[in-house]
């Protein structure tokens, strides 16, 4: 599969498997690409997807983190900060752990 082939199949993926409300964006500009990744509330998981991850994996890593599949912890991030979506201000920070593994 290349590379487009295996974006689509992680977008596909997601598309059927999020939960309710929780979003996935994904940013291309020139030369460099992430994603985002908002819960059903609409919070931002800040730390998610900094580029280091290929579009494929940040996507598959998204679902696995809205699923419960792994937590932040798991995925190496520690607890996380999330910023109300528009947010700008550290005063709209808080911790937040979407995962319920709790390891």
């Amino acid at each position: 599969m290349n590379t487009n082939e295996a974006i689509g199949a992680a977008i596909n993926h997601a598309a059927s498997t999020l939960p309710d409300g929780w979003q996935i964006h994904v940013t291309i500009e020139q030369g460099a690409g992430w994603a985002g990744l908002y819960n059903s509330e609409g919070i931002r998981v800040d730390d998610f997807d900094d580029g280091d991850l290929d579009l494929q994996e940040a996507i598959q890593r998204g679902v696995e983190l809205a699923t419960g599949k792994i937590c932040l912890k798991c995925f190496g991030a520690g607890v996380i900060q999330v910023r109300a979506a528009g947010a700008g201000h550290a005063d709209d920070l808080a911790e937040y752990d979407p995962c319920e593994c709790k390891r």
